[in-house]
């Protein structure tokens, strides 16, 4: 019996170790087949974010290039559009900025998602107030919308708030 048991101890412990940290799941297992449920709208925002600006911090300057990691979060469309329309637009659409601040990766805000069936909206804050060497500027506030499809929540599309807009 205690034989059995600390085997199994054993066993859980290998499991914990082997498994990808932070991850919460198998690889290569989706998450329901994993026995948890699918994230959320503001899960999935927050995941972009933290590997969106990881990257940058990273000096990355392209991170959508890497496509595989960048349609976890993203619909096919955006991904197709978001480099034309950050070159006519003369701005990062999901930072609505021309340059970063580093701090950001750690501290940027998601807004609790309004969900309306398959569809969603959140904003994304991204701090400028108080920070050394970013001037006297508001926050920057960015409303995404997100679609359900096959059981995943995905960013359709990034609007830059004003800072008399609200989060309509």
């Amino acid at each position: 019996m205690i034989r059995t048991v600390l085997a199994s101890l054993l066993l859980v412990c290998v499991v914990c170790l082997v498994a990808p940290a932070g991850h919460g799941q198998v690889a290569g297992v989706g998450a329901a087949a994993a026995g948890r449920a699918p994230q959320g709208p503001e899960e999935v925002v927050r995941g972009f974010y933290a590997w969106y600006l990881g990257r940058f911090n990273k000096d990355d300057w392209s991170p959508l290039k890497r496509r595989a990691e960048a349609l976890r979060y993203l619909s096919p469309e955006l991904h197709r559009k978001a480099p034309r329309m950050m070159q006519t637009g003369g701005a990062d659409i999901f930072i609505c900025a021309q340059d970063w601040l580093p701090s950001w990766a750690g501290e940027f805000k998601v807004a609790p998602a309004r969900v309306r069936g398959a569809a969603a909206t959140t904003t994304v804050t991204l701090p400028v107030r108080g920070v050394e060497g970013a001037g006297a500027g508001e926050d920057i506030r960015i409303k995404l919308s997100l679609r359900r499809a096959a059981r995943a929540w995905k960013i359709t599309a990034t609007d830059c708030l004003l800072s008399f807009e609200g989060s309509r």
